[in-house]
């Protein structure tokens, strides 16, 4: 619990940390570092996400017989994917989903596919 309180009070610091390393580090672009980062950090978002909120997404985004949220390997886009494929997405789950491929498009679908691919 400690090591939570401490690694949440330190986000800020090691975000802008980060961001500024990889920005000063590189002299011609520092797009490709940044990108990588940002892509990671929304990764790690997005697995923290499926566990800290799987009570409320199991209920709200899935019927009870759907791909659960939980799973500290999945992100969110996963399971909603999953579950879009299976039929088993609520109302709610599609409204989700719905946002994520309009920022974009296929996200929820590609992230099956992705991560299916890696195992």
């Amino acid at each position: 619990m400690v090591v939570a309180i401490v690694g949440l009070a330190l986000l800020p610091f090691g975000l802008v940390y980060s961001f500024s390393k990889a920005f000063f580090s590189f002299k011609w672009n520092p797009l490709p570092k940044l990108g990588m980062y940002l892509h990671s950090l929304g990764l790690s978002l997005s697995r923290l996400l499926n566990v800290v909120c799987s009570d409320i997404l199991n209920e709200a985004a899935i019927t009870p017989d759907g791909y659960q949220f939980g799973d500290v390997n999945d992100t969110t886009s996963f399971v909603l994917g999953k579950n879009r494929k299976a039929g088993t997405l609520r109302p709610f789950g599609e409204f989700i989903s719905a946002i994520l491929d309009k920022v974009d498009p296929g996200h929820v679908e590609d992230a099956t596919e992705i991560y299916s691919s890696e195992l």
